[in-house]
């Protein structure tokens, strides 16, 4: 069982990503994931962008 207010004091922001790409078998793994995550009344406001490359750099 987890700790509610851990958890919460745990979280944190980061700021700096690493410079090498994350793997796409991770990628799918967290969208099955984050589909199992509730959305306030079922709206599912979720909008997600990938880019790598030329396009992520800029």
């Amino acid at each position: 069982m987890f700790d509610r207010d851990q958890t919460i004091k745990d979280r944190h922001s980061t700021r700096k990503f690493l410079s090498q790409p994350v793997p796409r078998a991770l990628l799918y793994e967290a969208l099955a994931v984050a589909q199992c995550a509730p959305s306030n009344s079922n709206i599912q406001p979720w909008r997600m962008v990938f880019a790598q490359g030329v396009r992520r750099d800029r």
